[in-house]
């Protein structure tokens, strides 16, 4: 199995909720392989959180709320 051992996407300088939508659009496709994924969630240099926005919270909520994601369940 592959893991992604930890990854992650600040707020600043970008679109978050958009990169987390290609992310998941690569996890089910050329990515699919890939069985964990590790989210760095911290506020440290820069606010690495899903929940760092209602935008992106809203995104992750509704990528990671997917049956492809709860594996383990």
């Amino acid at each position: 199995p592959i893991f992604i051992a930890e990854t992650g996407c600040s707020t600043t300088g970008g679109d978050k909720a958009r990169w987390l939508r290609e992310m998941d659009v690569a996890l089910r496709g050329a990515l699919s392989p890939v069985q964990s994924v590790t989210w760095f969630e911290a506020a440290k240099e820069a606010d690495w959180r899903l929940l760092s926005n209602q935008n992106t919270a809203q995104t992750a909520r509704q990528i990671f709320g997917q049956t492809v994601y709860r594996r383990g369940e």
